[in-house]
């Protein structure tokens, strides 16, 4: 998953990821909030659940930007040759953004995944970035 999230930010634009997936978690953390004061504590649970999908889209990016990786961006996908140079080199990105878009709607999906990879990496002894 964090492979996935990883290549998601960098075509995307790794600030562009950031703000997008921190205001659907803010928006899905709001709800959650809402649901749970008017009494649909399972509304609350599922949004929260969304809201905490969006933490390691954010992290990840914030993490890549900090380390100075760098990125594509929206922008630049635009443009013809460099969504097909893309497409080339990142042959399952459409499979991939399926995948992180459906996961991203399961409550608890994407932070529970990256959770067990984190853990295992270090466990194995690969150090603590995913």
């Amino acid at each position: 998953m964090t492979r996935i999230i990883r290549g998601h930010n960098r075509l995307n634009g790794l600030r562009f990821s950031a703000v997008e997936f921190g205001i659907v978690g803010l928006v899905a953390a709001a709800l959650a909030g809402y649901f749970v004061l008017f009494g649909s504590v399972l509304l609350g649970v599922a949004a929260l659940g969304i809201a905490s999908n969006c933490l390691p889209v954010v992290s990840l990016a914030i993490s890549s930007m900090r380390s100075g990786e760098s990125d594509i961006g929206l922008r630049a996908m635009l443009r013809p040759a460099v969504r097909a140079a893309a497409l080339r080199d990142h042959p399952t990105m459409q499979r991939d953004t399926y995948i992180l878009a459906g996961a991203t709607l399961l409550p608890f999906v994407v932070a529970l995944a990256v959770a067990v990879e984190v853990r295992s990496k270090r466990i194995r002894g690969g150090g603590a970035r995913p």
